[in-house]
C-alpha cells in the first residue's frame, strides 16, 4: 500500500488575523433588514398564490355561530395596497374576468377562490387587519365568514378552503 502524502501550505499568522478581524468588525445588516431589493415587493404584473384555511367548532358547550376568519399572508409586500380589489369566488359561483380561475388573479386584484365548504359558513369579504389603507396590507389580510348556524347536519365544524392569487398592479402605479 502507498501512503498519500499531502503539500498543506501554511497562511502566514498575520494574514489569518486580518481576515478574521476584517470579518468580525464589518457592518453587519439587521436581521429584518432586506434592503431595497426588488425580489421582497410584488412586482408589476407578478402573481403570488396561497392558500387558506378556517374553522370554527361544534363542541357541546361551545358552537361557533357568528364571524370566523383566516389569515392570508403575503410571500413579498404590496405596495399601494390601497388600490388593490378584491373579488370572492364562492364555491360553486362562475369565475369573473378579474378572477378567471384558481391561483390566478387580473393586475391589481387579490382573487379568493372557496373550493370546499360547510353549508353553514358564508364567506363575507376581507379587511386590513391593522388599517394601513385599502382592503388589504402591504403584508396580508383577513378573510371572513359568518356561520349562520350552529346545528351540524353531519357533525363536522364550519369550515371554508381554499387559494388565493394577487397580481401586481400594472407598472404606473408602482412608480
Amino acid at each position: 500500500m502507498r501512503k498519500l502524502r499531502t503539500k498543506c501550505r501554511m497562511v502566514p499568522v498575520a494574514l489569518a488575523l486580518s481576515i478574521v478581524l476584517a470579518a468580525a468588525t464589518a457592518p453587519q445588516a439587521a436581521a429584518h433588514d432586506f434592503g431595497d431589493h426588488d425580489s421582497d415587493v410584488l412586482q408589476p404584473n407578478q402573481t403570488m398564490t396561497g392558500i387558506y384555511v378556517m374553522g370554527g367548532t361544534v363542541a357541546a358547550d361551545v358552537r361557533t355561530v357568528g364571524f370566523i376568519d383566516a389569515q392570508i399572508n403575503f410571500a413579498r409586500r404590496v405596495l399601494n395596497q390601497g388600490a388593490y380589489k378584491v373579488e370572492i369566488i364562492q364555491k360553486g359561483q362562475a369565475t369573473t374576468t378579474n378572477c378567471p380561475g384558481l391561483r390566478r388573479a387580473a393586475s391589481g386584484y387579490l382573487c379568493i377562490y372557496e373550493v370546499y365548504k360547510d353549508s353553514r359558513l358564508t364567506l363575507g369579504g376581507v379587511y386590513n387587519p391593522i388599517g394601513s389603507g385599502g382592503q388589504i396590507d402591504q403584508d396580508g389580510a383577513v378573510l371572513y365568514g359568518q356561520v349562520e348556524s350552529a346545528n351540524s347536519d353531519d357533525g363536522d365544524s364550519p369550515f371554508s378552503t381554499g387559494g388565493w392569487a394577487i397580481t401586481g398592479l400594472k407598472s404606473k402605479h408602482n412608480k
